[in-house]
């Protein structure tokens, strides 16, 4: 059942390098743990204020520091302004959430954060297009969620990355 589902989200995505989590907390505090390891760095993460309890979870148990960035109230995404605000206080990671299929300019804050990590969330918007791309697709890596507030509910979660050897 697994390679079915790895094989079907590799057409869906359009990428090659799919990797199975329990939950997309999961999967967002290993990809911290590796990439921290990795890279030697252990800043603080960027996320904007309105992102759910169980991405702040995977931050905190990570060991990470948070920098949440306000919101727009009327899109529910952090401004450019905002991220480049967190880029300046030593986040080296920013995850972009795309809340309620409202897909967020990932490639922007990509550009912000070129030395560092993003991390694109797509948990909440599975099949979202962006200008750039299916949303969970522009960032470093990409974290979709199947659990019981999502749009399809059978559980788990992917982690879809644009790096083999990070992916490996």
């Amino acid at each position: 059942m697994d390679k079915l589902l790895i094989t079907h989200l590799q057409q869906f995505f359009n990428m090659d390098h799919i990797v199975l989590a329990g939950r997309g907390s999961i999967g967002i505090y290993s990809a911290l743990k590796v990439w921290s390891k990795e890279n030697s760095i252990q800043s603080p993460v960027a996320v904007q204020a309105s992102v759910c309890q169980d991405v702040i979870a995977a931050i905190l148990i990570s060991g990470r520091e948070i920098i949440f960035c306000d919101v727009d109230p009327a899109t529910g995404h952090a401004p450019l302004h905002e991220w480049r605000r967190a880029w300046s206080e030593g986040a080296r990671v920013a995850i972009v959430v795309h809340l309620y299929g409202n897909p967020a300019n990932t490639k922007e804050i990509k550009e912000i954060f070129k030395e560092g990590l993003v991390i694109d969330d797509a948990a909440q918007a599975l099949g979202a297009m962006t200008p750039n791309g299916l949303a969970g697709t522009c960032g470093d890596i990409g974290i979709i969620s199947f659990g019981p507030t999502k749009h399809i509910n059978v559980g788990g979660a992917a982690l879809i990355f644009a790096d083999h050897s990070f992916a490996k």
